[in-house]
């Protein structure tokens, strides 16, 4: 289903787990109670879809358009949301906790009382969201999206328009940022940053490996799109402390797996780095 036009489709209930949907086009679809764990939404056309109270662990919103999309209360632990597009998106009150947001635009963004502990902001784009980027959107959906689809993701964009990113009653210990204007932000809002990357990675790892084994789909999402943006070391280190967990009988995620996945771990565990 990679490349697909559901635009305006109803997919309310339904079990979207696992599903390939890269580069979809998802403006304006019902997504009610669908199941979405361990879904593929890399590069997909989201611009101002209802994610509101989604479990999305683990799942892959890597370089998506999330323009004016609600994603208040989900569950986004662990997902990737790597070079995603979230200007004046909703995140207030998310779980964004080892969620990596490198290069992702956060620009008008609301993260308001969000979770952000272990969270990925290296290379973020933040700040206001101004007027000649909106009408620069507007030509964009223009190009893609029929009039009231348009209409209707303009409008939510609008109500942000000028909105500074907000991380207002945020928390969060050890966010990995680098950038020190960033750093004095979420500083001043109460937040505690990191710029020492083993530390991170060594926190970050513990979290990963805990949130995989609570969920097969979840250790699948992970696994396949984590990974990607893993260092070697790093993946392989995750592997061996996922196989681990499994030999000590605490990753429920990992004993539903089937073989062939298993062997895919193990192979990642044992893999020389060049």
């Amino acid at each position: 289903m990679s490349d697909a036009n559901l635009r305006r489709v109803n997919l309310a209930y339904t079990n979207l787990r696992g599903t390939d949907l890269r580069w979809a086009k998802l403006q304006g679809a019902d997504l009610k109670l669908a199941d979405l764990q361990g879904i593929n939404l890399w590069n997909a056309h989201l611009d101002g879809i209802n994610l509101k109270e989604k479990d999305l662990r683990g799942v892959n919103l890597g370089f998506a358009y999330l323009l004016g999309a609600d994603l208040s209360d989900a569950d986004l632990r662990g997902a990737t949301l790597w070079g995603a597009h979230l200007q004046g998106a909703k995140l207030k009150e998310a779980d964004l906790r080892g969620v990596d947001l490198v290069k992702a635009n956060l620009q008008g963004a609301d993260l308001k009382m969000a979770k952000l502990s272990l969270a990925q902001l290296k290379d973020v784009k933040f700040g206001p969201f101004v007027q000649e980027k909106n009408e620069a959107i507007a030509k964009k959906l223009t190009d893609e999206t029929d009039k009231k689809l348009q209409t209707q993701i303009l409008k939510e964009l609008q109500a942000r328009l000028g909105h500074f990113t907000s991380f207002e009653n945020s928390t969060g210990e050890n966010i990995y940022v680098q950038d020190g204007v960033l750093k004095d932000l979420l500083v001043f809002n109460g937040l505690h940053v990191t710029n020492d990357s083993q530390k991170y990675q060594s926190l970050q790892k513990a979290f990963l490996v805990d949130l995989a084994c609570q969920d097969v789909w979840v250790a699948k999402g992970i696994f396949n799109h984590r990974g990607i943006s893993f260092t070697c070391p790093f993946l392989q280190a995750f592997s061996s402390a996922l196989l681990a967990h499994r030999n000590a009988g605490n990753c429920l995620g990992l004993e539903n797996l089937d073989d062939g996945f298993i062997k895919k771990i193990r192979q990642t565990a044992n893999k020389p780095c060049d």
